[in-house]
């Protein structure tokens, strides 16, 4: 049995990365033919569309 547990901090990490391929599909394609993008293609995930846009905090 496989046990897959996400937060909601993941999930929208990991939508925000799909409709980003949605919206720049040539992006998409470009990954699809080289591989070897997959690696940057991640870390720019993490980067170009974050699911929290800003953290404040009351001393």
């Amino acid at each position: 049995m496989h046990c897959v547990c996400m937060d909601s901090f993941t999930l929208s990490h990991i939508g925000n990365g799909f409709f980003a391929f949605i919206r720049n599909r040539e992006q998409f394609e470009m990954l699809r033919e080289d591989k070897s993008l997959l690696k940057s293609a991640v870390e720019d995930f993490l980067r170009y569309d974050p699911p929290v846009q800003r953290v404040s905090r009351a001393l």
